[in-house]
């Protein structure tokens, strides 16, 4: 980045000794911009197990908590938690609020530090640090809490991911104990499948947050971050019930724990640094280019000198630290001067000792420029790249960079006699440094070492360098609004929560990601749509994915996975336009009228793709159902099964490969209408007038139907009619177990809402039947009925056109006999 480089002459003349003060003045640390200081509890890991354990409870080292001190952590010692092969056990540590003096909160948030190192095997599942309110017996050890027996938890948890990344990723999320939870054991909520799947090898900054329920209401919450972005949010949960008041945060629970009854398979470790409990969000850097920056007050200098190129951090080729409290070598200090200051090369090698070094050039760039002349005077033909540099060589090299004039006084009292003292008065005359000890500031500290940190904020500030446009305060990104849109929603933020916000009518974007367990009950006529791959999961364990709310609602763009119901709706003009649904039991399940399903993709469901049930003017247009029916416990469902329906529309659709019906219209499903569809490979009758009235099938194509085998004659037709008044007309019908078929009843007719189900008044014309079995009428009790069913103008293409393929009051017909009963008087028989 030329711009931000400046010459050495240009330098020497333009920075003022005023910017760089902060550079050797003492600082403490108080919070990285945006960040919290930790109110509970702030546990680096720096002393062995054994003494910073002294505060918890259950913590003694040994069986139950086989923890150790490890050198290699963000920045100083961590700790490493061991499960060893055929055991459950890491640790079980309690830090206890009451214990420790505090009084038990409502909300708590907390942040550490951990490492899948590389090479973790994912073995299986198992627990992690989180918090807990274990008062009872319950809320572990698959103890359901209940109002007799109060309590819950929210460890978190380790898997192995669902995608193809198993060998160099961990899963993480929420494991809970709460009063709703579907079985004994505690429920899962896995983050989001990206943001909560841990590259293996790296620091990863996890933060949590839980916030109690009002008792006896479903308000309580869980949010969780990986290294700032937010990973999940789940709203609506439930940890005592009105008459628990007194059940709060008890502690928070350092417990590492394989499995459920299984011990680990194979041994297995982790690594935990930087644990902090507070009352708000702690954060970990700003969400900066490094992970390790965010307890430093220099993370927006360190920002900017990354930004400016001047620095790409300290764990090459990884560069994801900083290491902002690391001293400052000589020899990375040349690389930054050089950089900073835009040094010209140097021709010569002026030390003697730096040929090894990566810097060596830097140093010599340095010597040429007249910034250093050694570490061993008078020889001068040493650098010690390798050694610390302190603020005494601090001075000296500002002094020449800076081109700072003699000082006429001697500013501090712990100086006298060394060869940097001139130097050192040099910068305090310039206003560079005030001192050491403030207030008084009669001390230099001329031995004391400059860090990485202090370097950044010294260079970034004496060049004026700009801030990064992705650099952020730490805490969730604020979503950008698409034009058109009231409100955006991203991935892991509760959908309900934005909806709730907002009034009928709004139109809420919901953005690119994978929004977990999320039900959305809309206010009226709102309007949701999703970016191009925007998912909402159910992970199986969720009951509803939109449902309930007003009237008038429409979603559009977004993939619905692993409901019972992806889209419930129970409200009147409801529109579900380009969404697909899978893998859930119901695609879409309405007793609203005026439903609209438009454009979309249902596939492989459990139940039904589509069922209308009670509801009035259901439109399905160019929509697909392919594959519903996978419990299979009864064949008789269907991709679209209407109940009790009036004036449904299915048009230019695709209903295929389900188990039973493709599509039915049943108990007492009136007027009906499918147009221009294809209907194909379903296991029993294409398209199925059960029990229903009145229903017009024009312009379809219904293809190798009835494909289950053992069916009775003519359940796998093209198209079958079970009650009065269907006309069906200018279908094509190919490659069916039967045709086109009208079953009688038995003697005694069965009637619904509207009468009689007597399948009178059918008629059959227009339609081409190839190869497609049986054609005609089948009765069961008085055949006579058939009398008042007419077929004509039909195009039948078989094989053997002799074949005798017609059913008639009891009798097996050719095409000639056929017509003997005043059938298809002006239809066709012919091979195909």
């Amino acid at each position: 980045m030329p711009s931000l480089r400046l010459t050495f002459s240009h330098t020497i003349s333009s920075i003022t000794a005023s910017l760089v003060a902060a550079m050797l003045m003492s600082t403490l640390w108080t919070g990285a911009a945006g960040a919290t200081t930790p109110d509970y509890l702030d546990e680096p890991f720096e002393e062995t197990p054994t003494t910073w354990t002294a505060g918890w409870h259950d913590a003694a080292i040994g069986s139950r908590n086989r923890i150790s001190s490890i050198s290699s952590g963000r920045n100083g010692s961590a700790i490493r938690v061991s499960i060893p092969s055929g055991s459950h056990f890491g640790s079980a540590a309690h830090w206890r609020f009451a214990d420790n003096g505090r009084s038990e909160p409502e909300e708590l948030y907390y942040r550490y530090y951990l490492r899948f190192p590389d090479g973790f095997p994912n073995h299986g599942t198992g627990k992690l640090p989180g918090p807990a309110g274990l008062y009872a017996s319950s809320g572990r050890n698959k103890i359901k809490p209940s109002s007799s027996n109060p309590g819950w938890s929210a460890r978190m948890f380790f898997a192995r991911p669902d995608d193809d990344r198993n060998a160099t990723h961990t899963q993480i999320g929420f494991y809970v104990y709460h009063l709703d939870q579907p079985s004994a054991s505690g429920e899962f909520f896995p983050w989001d499948e990206h943001t909560g799947a841990l590259e293996h090898g790296s620091w990863q900054c996890v933060e949590g947050r839980v916030l109690l329920n009002t008792p006896g209401q479903s308000n309580g919450v869980l949010e969780g971050w990986v290294n700032e972005k937010l990973a999940f949010h789940e709203s609506g949960l439930r940890f005592r019930t009105s008459s628990q008041a007194n059940i709060d945060i008890k502690s928070f629970w350092f417990d590492v724990y394989y499995g459920g009854n299984d011990p680990a398979p194979g041994s297995m470790a982790m690594d935990f640094d930087s644990l902090a409990l507070s009352s708000e969000r702690i954060g970990c850097g700003g969400g900066g280019r490094f992970v390790d920056t965010g307890g430093s007050v220099h993370r927006d200098t360190i920002e900017r000198l990354a930004h400016a190129q001047i620095t790409l951090g300290c764990n090459p080729p990884t560069n994801n630290r900083f290491c902002p409290n690391d001293p400052v070598t000589r020899g990375q200090m040349a690389a930054f001067l050089a950089r900073a200051l835009g040094l010209p090369v140097a021709n010569n090698d002026y030390f003697r000792d730096d040929n090894s070094s990566t810097f060596e050039a830097d140093i010599n760039r340095l010597a040429v420029a007249g910034i250093t002349g050694g570490c061993n005077p008078p020889a001068n033909d040493a650098f010690c790249a390798s050694d610390p540099v302190t603020r005494r060589q601090m001075a000296a090299f500002l002094r020449r960079a800076l081109a700072l004039p003699p000082a006429t006084s001697d500013y501090f009292v712990d100086d006298d006699g060394s060869p940097f003292e001139a130097d050192i008065n040099r910068l305090a005359a310039a206003g560079v440094t005030q001192g050491c000890n403030p207030p008084t500031n009669d001390l230099y500290c001329p031995g004391d070492v400059v860090t990485r940190g202090q370097m950044a904020t010294f260079l970034s500030r004496a060049l004026g360098l700009p801030a990064p446009p992705d650099v952020v305060d730490q805490g969730p990104e604020v979503p950008v609004v698409p034009s058109g849109f009231d409100a955006a929603v991203p991935a892991g933020a509760s959908i309900q929560a934005v909806a709730n916000s907002m009034p009928a009518g709004a139109k809420i974007y919901i953005e690119p990601g994978t929004h977990q367990r999320q039900t959305v009950r809309p206010r009226p006529n709102q309007v949701f749509t999703g970016g191009a791959g925007a998912i909402l999961d159910g992970l199986g364990r969720t009951a509803i994915g939109f449902g309930g709310g007003g009237a008038g609602v429409t979603i559009s763009g977004i993939h619905l996975r692993r409901y019972a119901t992806a889209v419930d709706v129970t409200a009147d003009g409801w529109t579900t336009s380009g969404v697909t649904i899978s893998n859930s039991d119901y695609g879409i399940h309405t007793t609203g009228d005026s439903t609209s399903v438009i454009d979309s993709t249902i596939t492989d469901l459990g139940l039904a793709g589509i069922k209308a049930v009670d509801s009035r003017d259901l439109l399905v247009d160019g929509t697909t159902v392919r594959r519903s029916n996978t419990v299979a416990d009864t064949i008789y469902r269907a991709g679209i099964w209407l109940e009790t329906t009036a004036d449904a529309s299915i048009d230019s659709s695709t209903v295929e490969d389900n188990y039973g019906y493709g599509i039915w219209f049943d108990d007492g499903a009136s007027d009906t209408t499918v147009t221009g569809s294809t209907v194909a490979s379903n296991a029993l009758t294409g398209i199925m007038h059960d029990h229903a009235y009145r229903s017009t099938i024009t312009f379809n194509t219904s293809s190798s139907n009835g494909t289950a085998s053992g069916l009775s004659i003519m359940r796998g037709a093209g198209i079958l009619v079970r009650g009065p008044g269907a006309v069906i007309t200018d279908n094509n019908v190919t490659g069916n177990a039967a045709g086109i078929g009208v079953i009688d009843h038995t003697a005694t007719v069965p009637s619904g809402p509207q009468g009689s189900y007597l399948p009178t008044g059918t008629v059959v014309l227009r339609n081409t039947v190839i190869n497609s079995g049986l054609v005609g009428g089948l009765p069961t009790g008085n055949g006579s009925v058939f009398t008042s069913a007419t077929w004509d103008d039909n195009d039948y293409r078989y094989s053997n056109p002799a074949d005798q393929i017609f059913r008639w009051q009891g009798k097996q017909l050719d095409f000639a006999g056929w017509q003997t009963h005043g059938q298809d008087l002006a239809g066709s028989m012919a091979a195909p």
